[in-house]
């Protein structure tokens, strides 16, 4: 009988936990809605480079990791024009990638998540 009740207790539990794992996905799907291009001005003189090892992810529209997006290689210099936080917390950065070329530099604007950027010149504003 003790053994019903406890595998019971954690059949509970894990139901329990398989609701809130639904509800904390929910709100990453909805932000993929909201993948326009949120208000941003030049209204910084802060600079980074996408980190080192891997590409990042460079979103034209968002900010919010669902958006679509165009890679940036590591170690990119990121010129930031300003920073938001979008409705889920995240801190991201608006500006503009260097992308070194072959034949000379191609930029790309748009919005960076905060852990894809080493920053080393930080006078940030919001945007």
């Amino acid at each position: 009988m003790r053994i019903r009740r406890t595998l019971a207790a954690a059949a509970a539990t894990a139901a329990l936990a398989g609701g809130l794992a639904v509800t904390t996905t929910a709100p990453a799907t909805a932000s993929a809605a909201a993948c326009y291009s949120e208000t941003h001005r030049d209204v910084s003189d802060g600079s980074g480079y996408t980190v080192f090892g891997k590409n990042t992810p460079l979103r034209k529209a968002g900010p919010y990791a669902d958006c679509p997006s165009t890679s940036i290689p590591p170690n990119t210099l990121f010129d930031i024009d300003c920073s938001t936080e979008n409705d889920l917390g995240n801190l991201w950065y608006y500006g503009e990638a260097a992308v070194e070329t072959s034949s000379g530099y191609v930029y790309h604007r748009g919005w960076i998540y905060e852990a894809n950027i080493d920053i080393y010149f930080a006078d940030i504003n919001p945007c």
